[in-house]
């Protein structure tokens, strides 16, 4: 129960964090992603692959609760990391995806929300 609680807390701070500074310098990380190299983009593969690792294989909880909510944001991360390794065209399409007003707006709201869930976990009786 202790690790559940500290990765749903972690994951909370740093959803929260992220999409809020997100949220308030749209216009500097959308010029950021137009700009980001092959480099880039395979250092940020690596660290998605390292983390969703660790996480897959330290923790999983397969439960219809915030568990198991951690447990899919583990393999989520592990996914995308592979993804960017091993499909050269997905990093072209998300990155025009994520550029899009809409799906920029609609992501990062979303993951605030997640990200405020995540750290009230604690305080709820789940």
């Amino acid at each position: 129960m202790l690790l559940s609680l500290t990765l749903a807390h972690a994951w909370g701070i740093f959803l929260f964090l992220t999409c809020f500074g997100l949220l308030l310098n749209r216009k500097t990380f959308v010029a950021a992603m137009k700009k980001m190299d092959t480099t880039s983009l395979f250092l940020a593969g690596f660290v998605l692959l390292a983390v969703g690792s660790v996480q897959v294989v330290g923790y999983e909880n397969w439960s219809i609760s915030w568990k198991g909510f951690i447990t899919l944001l583990g393999w989520a991360l592990l996914a995308k990391g592979i993804a960017i390794f091993f499909l050269p065209g997905y990093t072209d399409k998300f990155l025009k995806l994520a550029t899009k007003d809409s799906f920029y707006t609609i992501s990062i709201v979303i993951g605030l929300v997640i990200g405020i869930f995540l750290l009230t976990i604690n305080y709820i009786n789940y």
